[in-house]
């Protein structure tokens, strides 16, 4: 998780409810994609994820050290300030750190985000952290960018897992402590000299970036905005090391599949073998050749019969069949190819 104390301005601007947030305004469960129209193709995919889960959830240890946490009217008044902002492979962007980060790694963009209502009686910091307010949102995916196919082929494949974690702007005249035990925030910073704890937030030394120690033994959690204040976002990166335990991808939509007049979202082998029907090879004579493909595999050890291969996200294997050999009396047969040693017809 980012954190930068740049100032996001004395006020943030609202922005209008864009036709794609009122098209979703069903039940907090179920399918964003399907339900905003949203079709993936050759150039790109789709993702619903939640993200930025409302207090008692704390974020932490951050990649700085840090702990942060969200009051769920913070987030219900800043939320929207998501939609459109850059989606990047983890928070690889040259001007967070130019000394380290030599070019940027955006992916793709925030399509849709989506907040619960605030409750009749006004929000209040719950006791669930796994059920706390967050923010559904939809990311497209730009399938053609360095790494996101083996991203891709990575999580759903069950390989690597995958997930999100938020970039937040905040301003520190805003920002609180969390008391996770009392289920309290102490805003501004100057009434925590009232509170005894004066000291449980400080600059480091090395960075200069304010941090959150603990109290008589309880580690506290920097809230950003306080409780009446607001955040503003950078994006979202994709990480295999989230901040937030509570966040989640909860669909990746990457192939359009037709099940019963619905979109579903297929594992990428059965993608690519939708787009790989038919390659061409060179036999061991020489000769040119042409076989149907009928499986692709992107992990693991294929066997057929004694041949054994390694398939990758990189470089899969294709289980082939020779259809033509039947045409001269013979059955036809199967047999392996790295999708490295065929061209796809």
């Amino acid at each position: 998780m980012k954190v930068t104390f740049e100032p996001i301005g004395s006020e943030i601007v609202g922005l209008e409810l864009s036709e794609l947030e009122l098209a979703w305004d069903g039940a907090s469960t179920g399918s964003m994609i399907e339900q905003l129209g949203f079709k993936p193709d050759e150039s790109k995919a789709y993702m619903q994820f939640s993200i930025q889960h409302a207090m008692p959830s704390v974020a932490g240890p951050t990649m700085k050290g840090n702990y942060l946490a969200y009051h769920p009217a913070v987030i219900d008044r800043s939320h929207r300030g998501l939609l459109h902002q850059q989606l990047n492979l983890e928070h690889r962007i040259k001007r967070y750190n130019p000394e380290q980060v030599s070019r940027d790694r955006i992916v793709g963009a925030i399509v849709a985000v989506k907040f619960p209502p605030q409750p009749p009686m006004g929000w209040k910091i719950g006791d669930d952290a796994q059920h706390a307010p967050a923010i559904r949102a939809v990311a497209t995916i730009f399938k053609k960018a360095e790494g996101v196919p083996r991203v891709i082929g990575e999580h759903q494949g069950s390989k690597e897992k995958w997930n999100n974690s938020i970039e937040v702007l905040y301003k520190t005249d805003d920002l609180g402590v969390y008391i996770p035990s009392r289920r309290e925030v102490i805003a501004p910073l100057s009434n925590l000299d009232e509170a005894g704890m004066k000291d449980v937030v400080y600059r480091d030394k090395k960075t200069n970036q304010l941090m959150i120690g603990k109290h008589q033994g309880e580690q506290l959690a920097l809230a950003p905005g306080g409780i009446d204040g607001a955040i503003g976002y950078d994006g979202v990166g994709m990480t295999k090391t989230p901040a937030e335990r509570e966040a989640e991808i909860e669909q990746v939509l990457a192939s359009r599949a037709e099940v019963q007049g619905e979109l579903c979202s297929i594992p990428p082998e059965m993608h690519m073998a939708a787009m790989i029907r038919w390659v061409r090879f060179a036999t061991a004579a020489g000769r040119r050749a042409t076989a149907r493909v009928r499986e692709v595999q992107i992990s693991g050890t294929v066997k057929l019969g004694s041949v054994r291969m390694e398939a990758t996200p990189e470089d899969p294997v294709l289980v082939c069949v020779n259809d033509r050999a039947g045409t001269h009396g013979s059955a036809p047969y199967e047999f392996l190819r790295h999708l490295s040693s065929v061209e796809v017809c």
